[in-house]
């Protein structure tokens, strides 16, 4: 299974051009929030529909998201849950350390974080994108 992780531009970090570690940690009570690509695309056609149409309480202006890395998730607990929502495609990912998020976001390749596009199109986050869009939020 592929996960998509939703990414708020709150949590890039202009200076040191990454996005913070709490940004892949599991909250105190449940694991790392996330939902099943495939699912999400069956259900409502694109990612970015997807998060649109169940979290548009959560994601940033532009949507970023994370199709996470197999080697992320590795053999790592994983259960469906309902979202506040009632997104039927949410899991929680279990026994994410706080070590393993911050060696995560600094090895992370920015590119790899996708942009939702007007159009349900996705395009690469570069750099000089993120430092505007997080400038946005500090306006």
């Amino acid at each position: 299974m592929s996960f998509i992780r939703i990414l708020h531009p709150r949590r890039y970090d202009r200076n040191r051009k990454r996005f913070q570690s709490t940004a892949f940690q599991s909250s105190s009570n449940n694991g790392l929030s996330v939902f099943e690509q495939e699912c999400g695309e069956h259900r409502s056609g694109t990612i970015c529909n997807h998060i649109r149409e169940f979290y548009s309480r959560v994601h940033g202006d532009p949507i970023l998201f994370l199709k996470l890395p197999e080697d992320f998730v590795g053999n790592r607990e994983t259960e469906q849950t309902p979202s506040d929502t009632q997104d039927d495609c949410h899991f929680e990912i279990y026994g994410i350390t706080k070590r393993e998020s911050k060696r995560f976001t600094k090895n992370l390749d920015l590119s790899d974080v996708e942009v939702c596009e007007a159009d349900d199109t996705t395009s690469e986050l570069s750099h000089e994108l993120a430092d505007r869009i997080r400038a946005l939020y500090e306006s």
